[in-house]
């Protein structure tokens, strides 16, 4: 809660808190999840992506040893996301197919919303035509997904979703990404959604002046 209030302050010392007593246990799995959750919001705070590629490749590995296939899922995006923060672009292919992969035997919304960054890949690859199967596909399974999410009612979900659309659409068509990205900012805030509601205005500042040219 506390990370999607955007304190990130707030949240560290809250998971490091929680890492100090997982460590006195012996479960290995909840220990890792918490320090993926640390690598992962060492992203959201703007550090170096390369130390958070290094960490959750670690946790790739630790997760694969326990047979915990969510978590190796969740890893892999988390790599997919840090090297995509890096602009490493043909690297993040892979490791976001990987997590895709994995998600697809789960159960949980919430892995296969982390794993869906294989279409955030596909979908802003600069390399790619705009008008490419491959954007197409994957702009597609976005909205699929956004759909599923409202019908769940997982309200949280269904925003990071949309996020990923307006990150996309501010590619191929920034005077719709203005709109939408607008429209998520003002639902995300109403309901305590602050960090998305920042990124989704930093989309909409972005787009702006595509849009004033339109």
């Amino acid at each position: 809660m506390l990370l999607a209030q955007s304190d990130f302050a707030g949240a560290r010392k809250a998971l490091e808190q929680s890492l100090a007593l997982r460590k006195e246990g012996e479960d290995k799995v909840l220990l890792g999840e918490t320090q993926l959750e640390l690598a992962d919001l060492s992203l959201e705070e703007g550090r170096v992506p390369s130390e958070v590629e290094t960490d959750a490749r670690q946790a790739v590995e630790d997760f694969k040893k326990e047979k915990a296939w969510d978590d190796e899922a969740l890893a892999w995006a988390l790599v997919a996301r840090a090297l995509f923060a890096e602009q490493k672009f043909e690297e993040a292919k892979p490791a976001a197919t990987e997590a895709l992969r994995l998600s697809e035997k789960s159960p949980s919304v919430e892995i296969r919303l982390d794993a869906i960054v294989a279409a955030r890949v596909q979908a802003l690859d600069r390399s790619v035509s705009s008008n490419s199967p491959a954007r197409r596909g994957a702009s597609k399974q976005l909205a699929s997904f956004v759909s599923e999410a409202r019908r769940r009612g997982y309200f949280g979900i269904e925003l990071e979703a949309r996020l990923l659309m307006c990150e996309v659409e501010a590619r191929n068509d920034p005077s719709l990404a203005h709109l939408h990205a607008n429209a998520l900012k003002r639902e995300a805030r109403s309901r305590g959604f602050e960090l998305i509601a920042r990124k989704a205005q930093a989309i909409e500042s972005a787009v702006q002046p595509a849009q004033n040219r339109l």
